[in-house]
């Protein structure tokens, strides 16, 4: 920690007590940078002795943060171990930059290249955010050039549904008006590696994470992640 108490260092260790990591193939240790204000603006990842690794997002060494004068997050970028700017992995962009409204809600991300261009993420030149009355993100547009939808990996929008405890009970993506074959994941998450539709958030009656069950644009179950194993959607 620093001088404020403030994380500065964050290490995984095995049963043993030695340094190890995180999750399979993941880094072991990360070190954090902070701004004036205690905000995080830079995380960096080792191994378990030390050496250069990448963060299991966008596997990269280096994810510099940008706030807003609220302290509010407004772009993120991706860096390799030399410090030099990059893409974040299989995106197509280098840095994304948010829009947000009045409440701190995201209503608009844009992405830039390693030359401070406009470019896509994955063939979306602009992501609108939608959110109902109770703040809830709802659904997410992917939009081109001229502000029509457009095909990411098989759909044109991704909508978000809440259970009574306003927690994500699912997630569907859509291609226009139908079923959408999706052929990605997202960013920080396990997916099938067959196109799906939908996937349906189990918790148990604690609330916590237990699976992810997969379905196709059929409404065929597809297949269930363990969440106590791999990364879920439903935080």
């Amino acid at each position: 920690v620093d001088g404020a108490c403030r994380p500065v260092v964050e290490t995984c260790v095995g049963a043993k007590g030695a340094r190890s990591a995180c999750a399979k193939d993941e880094h072991a240790r990360v070190e954090v940078a902070r701004d004036d204000d205690g905000n995080v603006v830079s995380r960096r990842f080792f191994g378990a002795t030390g050496e250069p690794s990448i963060d299991p997002d966008y596997s990269v060494f280096e994810m510099r943060t940008s706030r807003d004068g609220r302290g509010r997050v407004v772009s993120e970028s991706c860096f390799d171990v030399g410090g030099k700017a990059v893409e974040c992995k299989d995106t197509g962009y280098h840095r994304s930059a948010k829009t947000l409204d009045d409440a701190g809600r995201i209503t608009l991300v844009h992405f830039f290249d390693e030359a401070g261009k406009r470019t896509t993420n994955l063939g979306t030149y602009e992501a609108r955010y939608t959110y109902d009355n109770y703040d809830h993100l709802v659904e997410v547009a992917y939009l081109d050039e001229t502000g029509k939808p457009t095909s990411t990996l098989g759909a044109s929008s991704q909508k978000t549904l809440y259970d009574a405890g306003h927690r994500v009970f699912a997630v569907l993506m859509y291609a226009g008006a139908e079923p959408a074959s999706y052929q990605g994941c997202f960013t920080g998450r396990v997916c099938p590696s067959d196109p799906w539709h939908a996937v349906r958030v189990e918790r148990s009656d604690s609330g916590e994470l237990v699976a992810n069950h997969f379905y196709d644009a059929n409404k065929q179950f597809m297949q269930a992640i363990d969440c106590r194993k791999k990364r879920c959607f439903g935080l």
